[in-house]
């Protein structure tokens, strides 16, 4: 197996366990915890993807990026 065919499958992996885990399974404090780290604009929609990558809804279904 060589390296870009490694990276492919450890990729793909990381796709499929990222969208096991959603934003509900997480408390409620610990999401707003996370909140207050991001520094950023504001958008007013955020899907589950963009949410498990480290982005996440402050408030009243805002999207800080």
């Amino acid at each position: 197996m060589n390296y870009s065919t490694v990276f492919f499958l450890t990729h793909i992996y990381a796709i499929f366990n990222v969208q096991n885990v959603s934003r509900s399974e997480l408390e409620p404090k610990y999401r707003f915890e996370r909140c207050q780290e991001v520094k950023g604009i504001c958008k007013p929609f955020c899907d589950d993807i963009e949410y498990d990558y480290g982005y996440c809804i402050k408030w009243r279904n805002q999207c800080c990026i």
